[in-house]
């Protein structure tokens, strides 16, 4: 619990959050904030239920965020209470919130991996009771046939005001708005998938299920704006240039990856008629193995490592030789924890114990002790794991990041940019892209930068043949 003895005047909301506040309270309060991280989703929200004299209010997070809310509020509205669900024991979860819901006016945080499941699912609905539910990065919603979506559907009839905050609404398209206006609104776009998939989908490619297109544009873009605030960081701050670099970085494994790549290609021709979902997830499979070669090592099926070069590892090394005595700061970004641990190698002969890392693995309440270390350090290098990094963590203090194996994932990369590239950022930010040239790094690289989610189009051989071309 976060308690302040004595509360500092709240500095006044910048206009654009005003404007938010204002929109959805006459929306009812319920909608979307749609605004791109470091624009202060958190803070508007907190707002908004402020404005609204709510008295207890769910927030469901990511698990990596969860932290971040009790420090949001503890600096927003120091009066509140704050209860986050951190404990191990799903017992013990349920039994906090439950304690939470006679405390007075209180905000419980959770995160979406457990919020549905029993015994915690009962003491929400029952127990806290809750009067708001705010779902941040609720781009998580969009998964329709999720036990965590099917969850927050339950809730938008039970829970007066609701409310979703992602900057990324559409990763993928508008299709997944459905299940997170389900969620937060369903008067905007209904509750069918069905009448959703006819209204505004167009459909083609192997028997009809693959998206080809969208109809009704103008009506979907109207219902959106009616409900919901969109900012971007251009429109909302003065933020400094953000500039990319590729360093092609020689493939000292061409045997190897060319071996993987041809099975590649002779497992994706020999899925006849099978395009889709089983052709995505052989594609996928692939490209993992073959980043993984990229990044020097590969992984046997008995789950050892064997390493097989560090031209990654060295290229690391050359460049923060150089950049960490220019900028004082550098985040390296990786995919796998192998990637995590050579670059912490790499960073030590640089910057020694200021070395530090964050993996899937780092205890939630270690994670902000790390970065803030990170942070006050004259120079330091912070390596991340981008599915841990991409989230509730403010790296402005930094204006360097090396991206050493980026994920495929759109929306994980546009969101490890924005931990740098933020309010509170005053210097050019420059990324760095340790590319192994015609390889599926470079088709990574490509269609991340021209922000094509890579995952979405590989659902037809043609395509997924020409990622491996």
């Amino acid at each position: 619990m976060a308690v302040v003895p004595q509360p500092q005047p709240r500095p006044p909301l910048l206009p654009y959050q005003e404007e938010a506040v204002t929109k959805l309270l006459d929306r009812g309060g319920s909608g979307g904030l749609f605004m791109d991280m470091g624009t202060g989703k958190s803070r508007t929200a907190l707002e908004l239920a402020r404005k609204l004299g709510v008295r207890r209010i769910l927030v469901v997070a990511p698990l990596s965020v969860m932290a971040v809310w009790e420090r949001e509020v503890l600096r927003w509205w120091p009066r509140m209470q704050c209860v986050v669900l951190t404990q191990a024991d799903a017992k013990a979860r349920a039994s906090a919130c439950a304690k939470a819901a006679t405390m007075g006016p209180v905000i419980v945080v959770t995160n979406y991996e457990g919020y549905w499941r029993q015994p915690l699912r009962t003491a929400i609905t029952k127990a806290l009771a809750p009067e708001m539910v705010i779902y941040d990065e609720a781009h998580r919603l969009k998964g329709r046939s999720t036990r965590q979506s099917r969850f927050a559907h339950t809730l938008a009839a039970d829970v007066a005001y609701r409310v979703g905050l992602t900057g990324t609404p559409m990763g993928n398209g508008p299709q997944d708005l459905f299940s997170l206006y389900k969620a937060v609104d369903p008067k905007v776009y209904g509750t069918r998938w069905l009448d959703f998939d006819r209204q505004f989908i167009i459909r083609g490619g192997f028997q009809g299920y693959e998206i080809k297109g969208y109809r009704n544009l103008e009506q979907f873009e109207d219902l959106l704006g009616r409900s919901s605030f969109r900012i971007t960081k251009a429109e909302a701050l003065d933020l400094p240039p953000q500039v990319d670099v590729e360093i092609p970085v020689p493939l000292a494994n061409r045997r190897i990856y060319d071996e993987l790549r041809r099975r590649a290609i002779a497992e994706i021709r020999g899925l006849e008629g099978e395009e889709g979902v089983a052709l995505s997830r052989c594609v996928l499979t692939n490209l993992l193995r073959l980043q993984q070669v990229t990044s020097g090592f590969v992984k046997t099926t008995d789950g050892r490592i064997v390493e097989l070069s560090t031209e990654k590892h060295d290229a690391l090394a050359d460049l923060l030789t150089d950049a960490v005595p220019a900028v004082g700061r550098v985040v390296v970004f990786c995919r796998f924890r192998h990637d995590v641990t050579a670059a912490v190698k790499a960073a030590y002969p640089v910057v020694g114990n200021q070395a530090a890392s964050i993996t899937g693995d780092t205890p939630n309440r270690h994670r902000q002790e790390i970065i803030d270390r990170f942070s006050g350090a004259d120079q330091a290098v912070l390596v991340l794991q981008v599915a841990v990094g991409s989230l509730g963590i403010d790296l402005s203090r930094a204006s360097v990041a090396v991206f050493y194996s980026p994920d495929y994932s759109l929306i994980n990369y546009l969101q490890a940019r924005d931990r740098l590239h933020r309010l509170g950022q005053e210097q050019k930010v420059t990324y760095y892209h340790l590319v192994a040239p015609g390889t599926v790094d470079a088709a990574i690289y490509g269609s991340l930068a021209a922000k094509h989610d890579l995952t979405s189009g590989v659902l037809t051989r043609a395509a997924a043949l020409k990622i491996f071309s």
